[in-house]
């Protein structure tokens, strides 16, 4: 009541535009959002000018990025987190809140993996200027100058620089971790503990699926110092909080995936556990081993700015706030130097998963080096410190280098099935190699990844003594309409060309022994590189398949699949050929309102029980077990 005849009292309306700009000016637009925003638009001008010192296919658009977007495309699109329009649950990505992120752009404004990856460098490179410069409260005309340098000392890593720009989560791991230092620094100095940060401390612990990490000993150490501080409990109260969204959030994964652990880690056989066995056991062998990727990591990433500037401390002040930051930074550090002795080296490059490590020793040297006690004989400490920076960073510098995996081999590759599937008039064919990030973002075909992180059950099959139950997916039970293999993918899948139904079965559009595999593949002379099409799915084609394909393209009702598995019972001759058919549709099925209907005439048939699993995998967590389970059956 008392709003409505505010509202309707005119001198009260008059006082509005008065009172909305004070309120603007008091919590917006003020000293602090105007220097953030300079030192925003410093970082954004230095690294432009470092992007275009490096040729553009060096690092725009890496494949492993438009993995986690194609999952996220399809779910906006297909109503499932896969990588396959037919729907079957995976978790080929590792990175949550570039999968979160994507899909949101996505839903809303449906842009392309191009946008999104500009648009994604461009946002983080702006951000990473604005929190940057909120750590030099105390004058920010010095954290201006910290923020141009430490920009330049940025670009000048070409592993940090490319990553930053390829698509992939690096650039989300730089802000979100950057922000997660920052948050707990400003709430340690102020006092204080705001609930509101928690969505960011946990996007910061799932910025990877492994960020947690990091992100848990920063929340610890805040508990920790706050309670010495001011001897009460609300920072273990917000740890808390962080922690129970992040174990929510992965019980949500548990029970949609049927697993704690992502694909990916099947897929490139790590093994958490493994690895902190090895630790446990103090193998000198294991420890010699990762030295020397985490020295590289150091190396790479500026690590040696942390080394200069410790030694700093010693003209600095004792201020608790000051201790607490570095020991942000330094918690930080030590996670990401002993990164590669739990995770192994990284997918693509042996350090991409840890250029984070870039952000946090400029900021430790920044940060350390602002706050120096310039005193009547000590003045000449921060010009010779930044002297000594640069000249060091000069003598390390790395030359731009290609960071691997462009998109515009993929590219081809996806053409040429294009072409196949419109010549040979095959309804979303089911297309099998290695490379799937381009291939799958389209949405124009199901793809067996060959590569292992799309698909469970090849990443678990992945084994020396799983070979022919692999051999039997792939020809029995997948059939893939197209194979294509090219040098070392083809040479790691050796056995496949030695199997007898790989000839009868697949007829080559193009093959040939390339120069590459005559050098690296002597032992196997029948490997190629090529590409391959299955002759039961050739227009010509008369097999049952291939008419239940074109009846269905006709004809996609109820009566037609039941009518085909009527006669497949007859004939006794199986009804995997009709589920790898009806797969085909599922989209169109679920559309149309008849998907569960249909699923549940193969429930109530003689089918087997790999075809029940395909058909049901949109909702089914454990789809994949149950393969494996039929794989494994004897006489299967």
């Amino acid at each position: 009541m008392e709003l409505i005849v505010k509202l309707t009292d005119r001198n009260y309306l008059k006082q509005i535009p008065v009172r909305s700009a004070s309120w603007i000016k008091a919590k917006i637009w003020n000293k602090d959002m105007l220097f953030a925003l300079i030192s925003a638009v410093i970082f954004l001008t230095v690294f432009y000018f470092g992007y275009e010192k490096i040729p553009h296919n060096f690092y725009e658009y890496r494949d492993d990025g438009i993995i986690t977007m194609s999952h996220a495309k399809n779910l906006a699109d297909y109503g499932t987190i896969s990588i396959n329009p037919s729907g079957e649950r995976v978790e080929g990505y590792s990175t949550p809140a570039q999968f979160f992120s994507y899909y949101l752009y996505y839903k809303l404004f449906g842009i392309s993996f191009k946008v999104y990856s500009q648009w994604q460098t461009l946002l983080a490179t702006f951000l990473l200027g604005f929190v940057f410069i909120k750590f030099f409260k105390t004058d920010y005309r010095v954290g201006l100058i910290f923020s141009f340098m430490s920009a330049l000392l940025l670009t000048k890593d070409p592993g940090f620089l490319g990553w930053h720009g390829s698509g992939m989560e690096n650039a989300l791991t730089h802000v979100l971790f950057l922000t997660a230092v920052y948050l707990l620094h400003k709430m340690y100095r102020e006092d204080n503990v705001n609930y509101y940060f928690v969505p960011i401390l946990f996007l910061a612990s799932v910025a990877r699926i492994e960020s947690i990490y990091y992100i848990f000993p920063l929340l610890l150490l805040f508990a920790v110092s706050r309670y010495f501080k001011l001897k009460d409990f609300k920072g273990i109260y917000l740890m808390s909080a962080v922690l129970g969204v992040w174990v929510l959030f992965n019980l949500w994964r548990y029970l949609y995936f049927g697993d704690i652990l992502p694909n990916t880690a099947y897929g490139q056989q790590i093994s958490i556990f493994t690895r902190i066995g090895k630790i446990l056991e103090f193998s000198p062998q294991y420890y010699k081993t990762y030295a020397v990727l985490a020295g590289k990591i150091m190396d790479m990433h500026l690590g040696y700015l942390i080394g200069l500037s410790l030694p700093l401390l010693y003209f600095v002040k004792r201020q608790k706030e000051i201790l607490f930051t570095i020991g942000l930074l330094l918690t930080v550090t030590v996670a990401s130097y002993m990164n590669p002795y739990l995770f192994g080296a990284a997918r693509i490059e042996p350090t991409r998963t840890t250029t984070h490590l870039a952000v946090i020793a400029v900021l430790t040297a920044s940060f350390i080096a602002s706050r120096l006690c310039v005193k009547k004989h000590t003045y000449w400490i921060l010009p010779v410190f930044i002297a000594v920076t640069l000249t060091f960073t000069a003598v390390n510098l790395t030359k731009p280098y290609y960071l691997g995996w462009e998109i515009s081999g993929f590219e081809s590759v996806r053409k040429e099935f294009k072409t196949l599937k419109k010549q040979h008039d095959i309804y979303r064919p089911t297309v099998c190699n290695v490379d799937l990030g381009v291939l799958s973002w389209y949405k124009q075909f199901n793809v067996t990844d060959l590569g292992r992180l799309g698909n469970p059950v090849i990443a678990r099959l992945w084994k020396d003594d799983k070979k022919e139950l692999l051999a039997d997916y792939i020809f029995d039970l997948n059939a893939p309409d197209f194979i294509e293999l090219h040098d070392n993918p083809a040479r790691e899948l050796h056995f496949l060309f030695t199997d007898k139904r790989f000839k009868e079965r697949y007829r080559p559009i193009r093959e040939t022994r390339s120069p590459w595999l005559k050098k690296n593949a002597k032992e196997f002379p029948a490997v190629m590189s090529g590409l391959w099409i299955r002759k039961d799915i050739q227009k010509e084609s008369t097999s049952r398949e291939r008419l239940f394909i074109d009846k269905l393209q006709g004809n996609l009702t109820l009566d037609a699949v039941r009518d085909e598995l009527n006669t497949c019972t007859l004939q006794a001759d199986g009804f995997t050929y009709a589920a790898r058919t009806v797969y085909r549709f599922i989209p169109e099925l679920v559309d149309a309102g008849l998907y569960d209907d249909v699923v549940e005439l193969f429930e109530k048939s003689n089918a087997s029980e790999f075809d029940k699993a395909i058909l049901s995998g949109r909702n089914d967590a454990h789809w994949y077990k149950r393969i494996l389970t039929y794989l494994d059956k004897p006489g299967s």
